[in-house]
């Protein structure tokens, strides 16, 4: 009954209906057998609240903040360090000291547990809230040599896209397009290795943000052809693209 009930959950939070799945769990958690599934119940519940249009970060930090008591509460490591992570996120914009207290007891536990994604995904979250510039980039390269290393292209496309916008920020822009650039060629090479052109296409598709961001990137520095090379990847062939790159 408990992963019945937390897989609906997240098949709601998934499609994109937040309040429909919110509403589903204040009907459900009431029905839960384990401290585990209440947990994660009430960390979706954090995130429902939080990706909504108009985001409740009231609502989303006490959802957390329960869901990583009940973790504390019963020594689960990887549970304490998911809801943490999510905690830093809620937390970052009113105070970033405990965001970043938050994300790096997150990293640390992932560390060690050996869970690589995860690691990388606290890292880049650590790292957007930084104000330091230099350590902030020191930790977001680290986490696009460790998507590389590993072969995860979820995770290089969002630690670059992070970085990049970071370095524009701070007058770096033509910096800021040789690492979108890298990872973007990352990006149509394993696209092109797919069979059926549908799937490549579909497979560029998927990354969308980081060619928007390309594309937005040279706008900003009056790359006006790059800029539209870069938006003319998304329902291209990325064989076709490479070749011309």
């Amino acid at each position: 009954m408990d992963s019945e009930i937390v897989e609906k959950a997240r098949e709601l939070e998934d499609n994109g209906d937040l309040k429909g799945c919110i509403a589903y769990i204040d009907e459900n958690i009431g029905k839960l057998e384990s401290q585990a599934s209440r947990s994660d119940l009430l960390r979706i519940r954090a995130e429902c609240f939080l990706y909504q249009e108009s985001p409740d970060q009231e609502n989303a930090r006490k959802s957390a903040e329960e869901a990583l008591k009940i973790a504390t509460e019963n020594g689960d490591q990887k549970r304490i360090a998911d809801s943490s992570l999510l905690l830093s996120q809620i937390v970052s914009i009113e105070d970033a000291k405990k965001a970043e207290e938050l994300g790096r007891r997150a990293l640390s536990i992932y560390q060690s547990l050996n869970d690589k994604e995860e690691e990388i995904y606290s890292t880049i979250s650590i790292a957007t809230i930084l104000d330091d510039f230099k350590e902030a980039s020191s930790l977001f390269e680290k986490a696009i040599r460790e998507s590389e290393a590993s072969g995860n292209v979820d995770m290089l496309a969002q630690a670059t896209v992070n970085y990049a916008y970071l370095l524009l920020e701070n007058g770096k822009g033509e910096d800021a397009l040789r690492i979108i650039d890298s990872a973007i060629k990352r990006i149509l090479e394993n696209a092109s290795k797919l069979k059926r052109k549908d799937e490549r296409i579909r497979f560029v598709a998927d990354y969308s943000e980081i060619f928007d961001a390309a594309s937005d990137i040279a706008m900003e520095m009056d790359m006006y052809d790059v800029a539209t090379k870069y938006a003319s990847y998304i329902n291209r062939d990325p064989i076709e693209s490479l070749k011309g790159s």
